[in-house]
């Protein structure tokens, strides 16, 4: 599909109800197939913070947010893994989220290459990030952009449950 009238931007407080009403609806998608990482709290309750924080990025058809992703400079938990170069700056990306409409047309791709670009032209080597092990189709995304994984976080629910994350990175 093509992408060339798109535009990318960062995201804006009047994006907001926009914003939270596409990660709902994926959330919704999600879990019909499957994938319960994400819940109707999470992550619609960090986004307004993500637009003050000017880290959120979003790529708009016309009026219509067809995907978002967020750029960080640190991770809560970027100490409890050996990075290639631990020492070397990086910058995270999270919450990666594409408009169930626009699902399997390329989106999640374009919106990585933003993502590489906005770090690559701040002059740091690397994008890192995490991903719950049962998102295969986010690793698969991943993996065809050349991240590599770095390694295996267990994190023990409220529940008793394990979560199992990946840690990605990808050198610029």
């Amino acid at each position: 599909m093509n992408h060339t009238n798109f535009i990318f931007r960062k995201a804006k407080i009047e994006d907001l109800p926009q914003l939270k009403r596409m990660f709902l609806q994926l959330v919704a998608y999600m879990n019909r197939n499957g994938l319960q990482i994400w819940d109707e709290i999470y992550p619609c309750c960090v986004l307004e913070s993500d637009i003050k924080n000017q880290q959120l990025y979003i790529l708009v058809d016309e009026e219509t947010i067809v995907g978002a992703f967020v750029l960080c400079d640190t991770h809560g938990s970027e100490h409890l893994i050996s990075w290639k170069e631990n020492d070397e700056k990086a910058m995270y990306l999270e919450r990666l989220g594409v408009n169930v409409q626009y699902l399997k047309q390329g989106i999640g791709s374009t919106m990585l290459m933003h993502a590489k670009n906005i770090v690559k032209n701040r002059g740091i080597k690397y994008l890192r990030l995490f991903v719950v092990d049962c998102n295969e189709p986010a690793i698969r995304l991943y993996l065809q952009h050349g991240f590599l994984k770095m390694g295996t976080l267990i994190e023990t629910l409220e529940d008793g449950r394990s979560l199992y994350e990946y840690a990605y990175e990808r050198k610029l």
